[in-house]
């Protein structure tokens, strides 16, 4: 694509990585329709791979090219009961930014 259209500059290879790994492999709305959390971070991080792999590819073809991430980052709300939970999703949702710019480290924070 890169190569065909080289006056394109901004490119997002994968669209919401982390809203489609929730959807896909968390709550089992998409394929592959499991609902397991070690998949669901299995399939953010090859989709944060494979972000990184395309944009190294378009840049060859086109090294001022740009990534525009998608995510989506509603924020959540809750009742003093389910408080814990809506904090851990408002902080989990900035995991795809976190991974494609190297602040995850053992002991993150959003990967308790």
């Amino acid at each position: 694509m890169a190569e065909r259209y080289p006056w394109i500059e901004d490119w997002t290879p994968v669209n919401e990585p982390l809203t489609t790994a929730r959807f896909a492999c968390l709550y089992g709305h998409w394929f592959p329709h499991t609902q397991d959390e070690d998949a669901c971070w299995l399939a953010l991080l090859n989709q944060i791979d494979a972000t990184r792999g395309a944009m190294r590819a378009i840049r060859q073809a086109n090294p001022s090219a740009r990534l525009v991430q998608t995510e989506d980052l509603g924020v959540c709300h809750a009742t003093p009961d389910l408080a814990h939970d809506a904090a851990f999703e408002n902080d989990r949702r900035w995991l795809s930014w976190d991974l494609l710019c190297g602040h995850v480290v053992p002991g993150h924070a959003r990967c308790r």
